[in-house]
């Protein structure tokens, strides 16, 4: 938890600093497309996802460790997948996760391809590799977090 708010702090401070310096704005803004839309909108995609993170700590994790009327499953333990189904039987909860996981996905190719980068893969010959290797790493994990969300959903 402490990595996400290091990583949060840092963004903020970073884009903060990186404002002040820039001094005033430009009047004119060139080009649009000289970048990505999803690399403009990294701030918005880290708050989407800060937003995610407080809200699925709220759903799930607090009520398990602190909740005293959550019911107990078989074994006597909290019933967290029992508060999971019930949550995501709401297609509004589904949709915000899916949301979510698009935004965790665009977030996490811009930042492992950057990553990459900062590590020294920026070369014509690494370069392609690199993003194919983000782009993959991106798609896998947001779409296997997003499905079971919408299995459950569809599970009924």
């Amino acid at each position: 938890y402490f990595a996400v708010l290091l990583h949060a702090a840092f963004a903020f401070t970073l884009t903060k600093r990186n404002r002040a310096t820039a001094g005033q704005r430009y009047a004119y803004r060139g080009s649009v497309n000289t970048t990505r839309w999803y690399t403009r909108w990294m701030g918005v995609l880290g708050a989407i996802l800060l937003l995610f993170i407080i809200i699925h700590m709220w759903d799930f994790w607090y009520p398990y460790k602190y909740g005293h009327d959550i019911p107990l499953d078989a074994n006597g333990k909290k019933d967290l997948y029992g508060i999971v189904v019930t949550s995501f039987a709401s297609l509004t909860c589904v949709l915000f996760y899916v949301l979510a996981m698009v935004a965790l996905g665009l977030h996490l190719y811009q930042g492992l391809h950057n990553g990459l980068r900062s590590l020294g893969l920026y070369h014509k010959r690494y370069s392609v590799w690199s993003r194919r290797l983000s782009k993959v790493f991106a798609i896998v994990v947001s779409v296997i977090f997003a499905l079971m969300p919408i299995y459950i959903y569809l599970r009924g």
